[in-house]
């Protein structure tokens, strides 16, 4: 074989092999990622409804406040979106309050919170998985304290 062709082929397996590597390493990282899997759209959600938490699983029916405006929807919804998954085994403490959204299709999510004046991040979880907690951003807990708490 040319030394020549050959010194070709040695440089184009080099650049597949980093080609893959790089595939690889992109994969890894994305799928250890701990961003949020929330994409909700402020235009599918028609209402927030506040009820005091009362067990894991269970939704209280005592609505406590209720949001219809579209500026404080958006809020809400940008706060769960931006929210981080945080890493390991869950075992929270009882919840403060359960949010839940009401979407054009009839349809519910819920989502038990922890946030309390003290609360500088705070925290929620979705109701149907309750294995995985998401911390909430330390400016989407100051916006949700002053709708909520105040």
């Amino acid at each position: 074989m040319n030394r020549s062709i050959r010194k070709e082929l040695i440089l184009v397996y080099k650049v597949l092999l980093i080609i893959i590597l790089g595939f690889f390493i992109f994969w890894i990282i994305t799928s250890l990622s701990t961003s949020s899997s929330f994409r909700f759209s402020t235009e599918d959600v028609f209402e927030i409804s506040v009820t005091e938490f009362e067990e894991f699983g269970i939704v209280n029916e005592n609505i406590i406040k209720s949001f219809h405006e579209k500026e404080y929807i958006a809020v809400i919804i940008d706060a769960i979106n931006s929210s981080t998954r945080l890493k390991g085994d869950v075992d929270m403490g009882f919840g403060d309050y359960n949010l839940t959204l009401h979407f054009k299709e009839n349809e519910k999510r819920v989502f038990h919170l922890w946030i309390s004046d003290d609360s500088v991040a705070g925290n929620i979880m979705d109701i149907e998985e309750t294995e995985t907690l998401y911390r909430l951003t330390k400016k989407s807990t100051a916006y949700l304290k002053e709708l909520i708490l105040h």
